[in-house]
């Protein structure tokens, strides 16, 4: 007999897309999610863009297969789950494990790329790993860094108190960097993340940087781009 309790704790559940076509493992690898998620397997891009985004957007996190017996590509249905500002984190887990799938999907900004031989053990610790950041970082709402303050809830950003007014662009390029300090971010990332698009001038880039620099002129920081990489940098730093 199954007790009533342990029914209402499957189904209380955080629940886990994983696009998987290959029945085998999905069924090898429940047993070990189990206790923890409810797997929804979907085997083909379709049967996710069948799904409205705001019903993706109740999954805990979503697992990719990078190719797929019916000859969809696994990298085709991060762009499209990125362009619908989707926010759980995005994961793969392929047997393609060759370092240009890894850079192309990385560069899409995914949470994780691992392989199916690994432990089951080390796949759920890194699932759970995406998971905690993410939450983290969605629930922050307020982030500082020096004198410049950013609302993530009011999409506001003031410096020594004084309200700046930037565009979307301006802000979430800001953002994204503010988080990440003092990691250095790829134009390749930022493109994908801030404007959703792989084919995006040098240029425009250099122009948006030099914008946000002249409107936050009395902020300690600078941002700065060397070569492929942006980062944040001390103008004390700068200077010498």
């Amino acid at each position: 007999m199954i007790h009533q309790s342990s029914i209402s704790k499957k189904y209380s559940l955080p629940k886990i897309l994983w696009l998987e076509d290959d029945i085998l493992i999905v069924s090898l690898l429940r047993e070990d999610f189990e206790d923890k998620y409810i797997i929804d397997n979907m085997r083909s891009s379709d049967e996710i863009k069948k799904i409205k985004i705001e019903d993706l957007n109740i999954y805990r996190a979503i697992l990719i297969d990078m190719e797929l017996a019916s000859g969809d590509k696994g990298i085709e249905v991060i762009k499209y789950l990125k362009n619908n500002d989707i926010q759980a984190p995005i994961l793969v887990l392929s047997n393609d494990e060759s370092i240009s799938t890894k850079i192309e999907a990385l560069g899409l900004g995914i949470d994780d790329y691992f392989g199916k031989a690994m432990a089951p053990e080390e796949i759920i610790l890194r699932l759970e790993n995406a998971i905690k950041r993410r939450t983290r970082k969605g629930s922050e709402t307020k982030i500082n860094l020096g004198s410049l303050l950013i609302e993530t809830t009011r999409l506001l950003v003031t410096v020594q108190k004084k309200e700046l007014p930037l565009s979307r662009i301006e802000y979430h390029l800001l953002l994204s960097l503010v988080k990440n300090h003092p990691q250095n971010l790829t134009c390749e990332y930022l493109k994908m993340e801030i404007w959703r698009q792989p084919r995006v001038e040098t240029g425009t880039i250099n122009t948006f940087i030099w914008k946000i620099n002249k409107k936050l002129s009395s902020w300690d920081y600078r941002l700065t781009k060397d070569q492929e990489k942006i980062f944040l940098i001390k103008k004390s730093e700068y200077e010498n």
